[in-house]
């Protein structure tokens, strides 16, 4: 778990009801994240407010490219 975390530019709804965003902390470097079905947060993340993530790190392949990202399980603010 990260605690007052913000997002990095523009989250976006992927497929359904998938958020794929990028998040930083204060002095600290961004990480890739998604989110499975939790778009209902889009609104208050786009809005740049502060809020806590509960995650996994996962290694992300996707068209041969491979990157460490953030699964985000769950959203608190």
């Amino acid at each position: 778990m990260t605690t007052n975390v913000r997002v990095l530019g523009t989250p976006y709804v992927v497929g359904n009801n998938h958020l794929k965003l990028c998040i930083t902390q204060h002095n600290s470097p961004s990480f890739d994240c998604i989110a499975f079905g939790l778009a209902e947060h889009f609104d208050h993340i786009a809005m740049q407010k502060p809020f806590d993530i509960c995650y996994t790190i996962e290694e992300n392949n996707w068209r041969g490219k491979k990157n460490l990202q953030l699964n985000i399980k769950a959203i608190r603010y």
